[in-house]
């Protein structure tokens, strides 16, 4: 992937994808809500994983907008943080090993139940954001996929995925 070109056209503001389109500008969402968005900082600032640097803004407005209570938004940040720290979501950036090319871990065990052509996840584009392709088709033997997939596996091939695609559209906004 090109990521200097992408970065040049996702920096500027997208047009509307059709005559419906009313998204608001992150820039106007974030001078709307700045309020909530500091106090919602104040009330994560001094937990250990909180990192200035890296949860901004964009990061913190998206708890606001998903649960417009200041306290749910905090209570939804620190277990955020948590979360991606028993998890290692934070340990290192993924966005060059899309999940159809993983050869390891969780989600390569996963993968063996596929077709090579079941599942391919693309680099976003600056209109439609990821696009996953999924052919139900590839999903082979699901008995045995269910039967043999730990819980384990299971976890870890869905938060590679949401992982991935979390890392591209972080980098995109």
């Amino acid at each position: 992937a090109d990521l200097v070109n992408l970065f040049v056209v996702t920096s500027k503001p997208l047009d509307p994808v059709n005559e419906h389109d009313k998204r608001a500008l992150v820039t106007d969402l974030i001078a709307q809500h700045r309020e909530k968005i500091d106090k919602i900082r104040g009330g994560i600032a001094d937990h250990e994983l909180y990192d200035y640097n890296k949860h901004d803004d964009l990061w913190i407005l998206r708890f606001w907008m998903s649960h417009k209570k200041s306290a749910a938004a905090i209570k939804a940040a620190i277990y955020t943080l948590e979360f991606r720290r028993k998890h290692k979501l934070d340990e290192k950036d993924i966005r060059h090993v899309p999940p159809h090319k993983v050869k390891e871990g969780a989600y390569f065990q996963y993968q063996q139940f596929l077709t090579d052509d079941a599942l391919h996840m693309t680099v976003p584009d600056p209109q439609r954001g990821v696009i996953a392709f999924l052919k139900m088709a590839g999903f082979e033997n699901k008995a045995e996929m269910v039967e043999k997939t730990t819980e384990e596996e299971w976890l870890g091939a869905f938060l590679y995925c949401s992982e991935w695609t979390h890392q591209w559209v972080d980098y995109v906004t």
